[in-house]
């Protein structure tokens, strides 16, 4: 009985003892204290960047490995087999947030079998100008929607054991001479604006990693600015990953004091020389040195935890399938005026295809973001297959550099006439649009050329459009019945595409940012000289650790970017954010609001399928502020959900509210504010076409962090 008794009395301990031995957390805490006490002050220095071009630095003798990283917003960039997945900009006009996640799972599951232990990826930043050259790299000009779409990839990714790194933090939203542009944003709009997506990203994602911009924000480089990184990621967000540079994107010293954990490629700034010197004059401590060493170590240490495991098989026939299915759903029908479309040919009928990007299909844009698709991708080529008993597809040579109309050749300009319907294909490529230069807003003068010739021999021109964003179509828009936005469809992009026009598939996709009518109706124009948004100037990396003056771009229109803008300056965009046509009809009704505690609410819509197709309908919730003490945009995007409708069906759908949707950034308190009063829910089908719409009242004032 005794000894019964006393083991009683021990079991609670022992209990904990078992308990805590079984904890991979604290196994994980004992694992860095013990590399991290047997650390030398030179090691702990060389922990501070990495090494071999995408490896963090290895300790061998203390059983530290180095983790690969690898680039990858659209698949890994890597010279084995990967899949080319369609530009991040498709992907948020899914609105789809389950698709992205699968997206996100496959890509972890493809870094897992090519020992791939961190992602660099997903990029975040805002779409603020059409001519940024990794525009397509980024999830459009919504806060909110780039939130909900970063999230999604993340926990994809990191469910097998891969760490995600968002990135670029932040601003980074041109890329002409982006070692030397200044971000000058004020404090609310930086907060509203530029990085919802980022703090999502770290406090619902759990990324494990950020990596900075090459930029300046505010007169100091994002990889040396303390306000960013120490005082909104560290200790407003509560960050406790790691943070990176960009690739050579360091320019001083700085940087370790200002928070960043992590030089890369290799040492350039924080070197042993450097370090041990800032450690003998004090400028830095021994104990914040081991507190970055401490979190590269736990990243280190994750990333081997699942690379020892049962390496996962790839199933890239799925993952091919997967890409096609996100560019079908993300490619948007901008225009369809008199049902042109879909085609309904008859075997007896020809369609022409026409075009730069007719025979040479672009995937992608170019740099880091860039994946190597593995086969050729043609639109003319799945016409061609998806046509098969369904009319002929003829290609018809186009050369711009002919002094012939159009470049169209006179024995073709007939079969032009004659055809039941004409697809131009258009836009840019990866020669154009990428990583290190802007793209101009307008298409080639001689691509437009083509478009208005052909819809001069053919009134059932339909226009394909290849583009990590908007184009300037005020030339030509009103020529053509048809318009396909199809991005850059990635791998599979050309079937995705084939499908849509001849109605196998029912676009969907709705539109993640607007599309300006002329260049100066754009928020930020007089803010950017278009003039210098051509490729390969500057070259890469040329401005690296060399003191320039730097180039001010000043964010005067604050956080009236997007349909923001159009909204508050009451201008017309060729096509506003969030529209995408379909094949059949949605009708909206009975929107019912359910109030709960802490300023949250439930939004129930009911919408039907009238039309005659299964398809599927976006369903965009807007929340506008009847009066505030600061000036607000009309509406704002705060939830959305996308529905799936047989013909005739009706569903209901819901979508939640909290306080965040309700609230402005107030720079006074450094917090954001609820402000007691009435707010008007917008339900639509885009930030322009709004069906319903209902009053809440907000009567308790919040302020939070």
């Amino acid at each position: 009985m005794k000894n019964l008794l006393l083991l009683l009395i021990m079991l609670p301990g022992i209990l904990v003892s078992n308990s805590q031995a079984c904890d991979p957390d604290l196994e994980m805490d004992r694992q860095i204290d013990a590399i991290l006490h047997e650390l030398t002050p030179l090691e702990t220095i060389t922990l501070l960047a990495g090494e071999r071009g995408f490896f963090t630095t290895a300790i061998p003798r203390l059983g530290l490995p180095g983790i690969r990283m690898g680039d990858g917003p659209m698949g890994l960039n890597q010279p084995k087999k990967a899949t080319a997945f369609p530009a991040s900009i498709a992907m948020a006009a899914t609105f789809d947030t389950d698709l992205i996640q699968q997206l996100g799972q496959a890509i972890g599951r493809e870094c897992r079998q090519q020992g791939i232990g961190i992602l660099l990826a997903p990029g975040v930043n805002i779409y603020r100008i059409p001519q940024n050259g990794r525009n397509y790299e980024y999830y459009g000009e919504d806060p909110f929607l780039s939130g909900r779409m970063a999230v999604a990839f993340i926990q994809g990714v990191q469910q097998h054991g891969v760490l995600a790194t968002v990135k670029h933090f932040a601003c980074n939203n041109l890329e002409y001479d982006r070692h030397r542009t200044d971000s000058q944003v004020d404090e609310r709009t930086l907060h509203e604006i530029y990085l919802p997506a980022f703090r999502a990203a770290v406090q619902e994602g759990k990324c494990a990693a950020v990596m900075t911009a090459y930029n300046l924000v505010n007169g100091k480089h994002c990889s040396e600015n303390d306000h960013l990184l120490t005082n909104i990621l560290r200790k407003r967000w509560g960050f406790t990953g790691v943070i990176m540079s960009d690739w050579i994107s360091l320019y001083s010293t700085q940087a370790v004091q200002a928070g960043l954990d992590l030089e890369m490629p290799k040492a350039q700034f924080m070197t042993v020389e450097n370090l041990s010197a800032a450690l003998k004059e004090g400028t830095v401590s021994l104990s914040d040195l081991q507190a970055k060493a401490r979190r590269i170590i736990a990243m280190a240490l994750k990333a081997k935890q699942a690379s020892i495991k049962i390496p996962l098989l790839v199933d890239f026939n799925a993952h091919l399938e997967l890409s096609r299915q996100i560019s079908e759903t993300g490619t948007v029908l901008l225009k369809n005026e008199n049902h042109v479309l879909p085609l309904t040919p008859q075997k007896q009928d020809t369609i022409a295809v026409i075009g730069p990007n007719a025979r040479r299909t672009p995937s992608s844009g170019s740099g880091a973001a860039f994946v190597e698709p593995g086969r050729k991708v043609s639109h003319l080529q799945a016409m061609q297959r998806q046509s098969r008993g369904r009319g002929k597809v003829m290609h018809i040579k186009w050369q711009p550099e002919s002094p012939w109309s159009g470049g169209i050749a006179p024995k073709d300009r007939e079969k032009l006439s004659q055809c039941r319907a004409v697809l131009v294909c258009v836009g840019f490529n990866d020669q154009v649009e990428g990583e290190g230069h802007d793209r101009p807003f307008a298409l080639p003068l001689e691509q437009e050329q083509l478009i208005l010739e052909v819809a001069a021999l053919n009134a059932q021109t339909i226009i394909v459009l290849n583009a990590g964003g908007g184009v300037d179509m005020e030339n030509w828009i009103e020529q053509v019945p048809a318009l396909l936005h199809n991005w850059y469809p990635g791998v599979a992009g050309d079937q995705a595409l084939a499908g849509i026009l001849f109605g196998d598939v029912n676009p969907s996709g709705k539109l993640p940012i607007s599309i300006e009518k002329k260049w100066n109706d754009a928020a930020a124009y007089g803010a950017y000289d278009e003039e210098k948004s051509r490729p390969g100037l500057p070259p890469l990396f040329t401005l690296y650790g060399q003191a320039h003056e730097v180039i001010p771009v000043p964010y005067k229109e604050g956080v009236y970017v997007g349909y923001r803008h159009f909204d508050k300056k009451q201008i017309v965009p060729q096509f506003p954010f969030g529209h995408g046509l379909s094949y059949t009809r949605f009708e909206y009704d009975q929107m019912q609001v359910t109030s709960g505690v802490d300023n949250r609410f439930l939004i129930t819509i009911g919408i039907r399928n009238s039309g005659t197709r299964r398809g599927a309908e976006v369903v965009q919730l807007y929340v506008h502020d009847r009066e505030c003490s600061v000036d607000r945009p009309v509406k704002e995007l705060k939830g959305f959900a996308r529905v799936e409708l047989d013909p005739g069906e009706h569903k209901r759908v819901d979508i939640g509210l909290d306080r965040s949707a309700f609230a402005f950034y107030n720079v006074a308190k450094g917090q954001w504010q609820v402000e007691p009063g009435e707010f008007e829910i917008l339900i639509g089908s885009s930030s322009q076409d709004i069906r319903l719409r209902q009053t809440v009242a907000i009567h308790d004032e919040m302020s939070f962090q």
